[in-house]
């Protein structure tokens, strides 16, 4: 083994502040850090009086970094089991399903219970397609457009061409989520 290692030793700042940034900036290293957990540190710097931009600069993070794990430090425990539960990683997705929570507790439960249901990973699409479904459900109605029918003429299938409708489209995985929800 060896018998000296190159080392710097420093002492420990006394100022609480200096000292969480230190312990913060080692922490986010850390592969396995839990993004709640920094989200908690940096809301305990920000109480501290450090405002967030500088928190950011001093991490060596974007300046919306320490804004987006702020919010999570009020992420609510059914949303923090919900996303360990599901493996749930991504912070955009943890935010969207906090905003879709505080909107609406009742649909973000059921959007829960069928994203768990679906047996697939959920990511920050997945959280992203109930966030829209549950915005256009509380969107004004709106007019349908007038759809004119228009003949396909590439189909061969059958003696006669089918009808189709102008602007229709194909179902997309986004639209799938949409009809899970009933919207």
């Amino acid at each position: 083994g060896l018998k000296t290692i190159d080392a710097i030793i420093r002492e420990t700042p006394s100022d609480d502040v200096q000292r969480s940034f230190i312990q913060l900036t080692e922490n986010i290293q850390r592969d396995d850090m839990d993004p709640i957990e920094i989200g908690k540190a940096i809301h305990l710097l920000h109480e501290q009086g450090v405002k967030l931009s500088e928190i950011s600069l001093r991490l060596g993070k974007h300046k919306s970094y320490a804004t987006r794990m702020n919010e999570l430090a009020s992420l609510p425990e059914e949303l923090d089991n919900f996303r360990k539960e599901v493996s749930l990683t991504n912070i955009e997705g943890m935010l969207l399903l906090k905003k879709m929570f505080e909107q609406d507790a009742e649909f973000t439960r059921d959007a829960m219970t069928k994203m768990k249901e679906s047996g697939e990973d959920v990511i920050k699409a997945t959280v992203k397609s109930f966030y829209d479904a549950l915005q256009n459900r509380n969107a004004p109605a709106v007019e349908e457009p007038k759809v004119t029918p228009k003949v396909d003429e590439t189909k061969t299938e059958g003696t006669e061409a089918e009808a189709t409708e102008v602007g229709e489209e194909k179902p997309t995985e986004e639209k799938a989520w949409y009809k899970l929800l009933d919207c």
